[in-house]
């Protein structure tokens, strides 16, 4: 985990909507190598949130473990602003590229495409 987006991902990045619109405040992106992707969240710089681990639901389904800083009692007086934070994971090794990977993060669901460059969009 480590503040500012992935090395070479800018052009696959939206910018987060000015009203932190949730579809746009997590994003997906599959890394160079494809073994591995990042999730962008974007929220306070100075609360963050904090993924705390992931759990493979199933070989194209991912849980992510994540604290929503901002949300903790406990957390100083937070800043109002949007700074992205990525948060790297693993592809699970018997992933089916046929299919989309599914990234659960915060009760969102985010998809990847092993074929679209563009970033995970939300999922109704």
């Amino acid at each position: 985990m480590y503040r500012g987006t992935p090395p070479g991902s800018a052009s696959e990045l939206q910018e987060p909507g000015a009203l932190a619109d949730p579809g746009s405040t997590i994003q997906v992106v599959l890394l160079e190598d494809g073994t591995e992707f990042a999730v962008v969240t974007y929220g306070s710089s100075s609360c963050p949130v904090v993924s705390t681990g992931s759990t493979v639901m199933s070989p194209n389904h991912v849980a992510i473990d994540a604290v929503d800083t901002y949300d903790d009692p406990r957390s100083e007086v937070c800043t109002d602003d949007l700074a992205p934070m990525t948060h790297v994971f693993d592809v699970p090794p018997d992933v089916d590229h046929r299919k989309p990977l599914t990234i659960t993060i915060l009760g969102q669901d985010r998809r990847l495409s092993w074929n679209d460059p563009s970033p995970g969009a939300p999922q109704k």
